[in-house]
């Protein structure tokens, strides 16, 4: 008695293993920067009084029970842009 197995052929996903080497490459510093870097151009695309506006809003949600933005009624739950705000403003 013969069997044959027929195997159904796939291709393993191609990884870039520089920008995996590059990710794990980062350290706390340069996040903290990179997370800088994003919130200051975010100010500077805002305009005049960009961080006092800002940083006046984070007061407003802060100790909120509630994850939805009093201004534009958005769930802020899981944003990385409030993340950066927060870790922005946290820091004196």
């Amino acid at each position: 008695m013969t069997v044959t197995t027929t195997f159904t052929r796939w291709a393993c996903r191609h990884f870039d293993v520089v920008e995996i080497n590059t990710l794990l490459g980062r350290n706390l510093p340069d996040l903290e920067a990179l997370a800088v870097a994003q919130v200051q151009r975010h100010f500077a695309a805002i305009g005049e009084a960009d961080e006092r506006w800002v940083g006046d809003g984070m007061h407003r949600i802060e100790g909120e029970e509630t994850e939805i933005c009093p201004f534009c009624a958005q769930d802020h739950a899981n944003s990385p842009r409030i993340e950066h705000y927060r870790a922005y403003f946290s820091e004196g």
